[in-house]
């Protein structure tokens, strides 16, 4: 873990603090935060830190379902597998009606199997 902290990692900061939201790692122990270190922040936008970590800006994490196609093609690589697999809460917002568009149904049921693959 040590070796984590001698490189660039990109910083997402909590919209609602301001603070670098630290990682989260798994071991067989359970689940720990990592403060990492970087120079580039990104705030607001999960997505923007996606394309930072493909322009070359330094390590990231995130939802794996975000950069799957990443990873399968190569553009991204993933590092630290033996501490993979902790995952931190997140919620689909969308507008209440009636009727629920067909694309945001079938967003939600791809996230869902994709949860239940992890």
């Amino acid at each position: 873990m040590e070796s984590l902290q001698t490189h660039d990692c990109i910083q997402f900061l909590l919209p609602s603090t301001g603070q670098v939201m630290p990682w989260l790692l798994r071991q067989p122990s359970g689940d720990f935060d990592v403060v990492t270190k970087g120079g580039v922040c990104c705030s607001d936008d999960i997505l923007g830190t996606v394309t930072l970590a493909r322009s070359g800006a330094g390590l990231l994490q995130t939802y794996r379902f975000m950069v799957e196609e990443d990873l399968q093609q190569g553009t991204l690589e993933e590092v630290l597998q033996a501490f993979s697999g902790a995952s931190r809460p997140f919620s689909v917002l969308f507008q209440a009606n009636r009727h629920m568009p067909l694309r945001v149904r079938v967003l939600i049921d791809f996230l869902l199997e994709k949860l239940k693959q992890s």
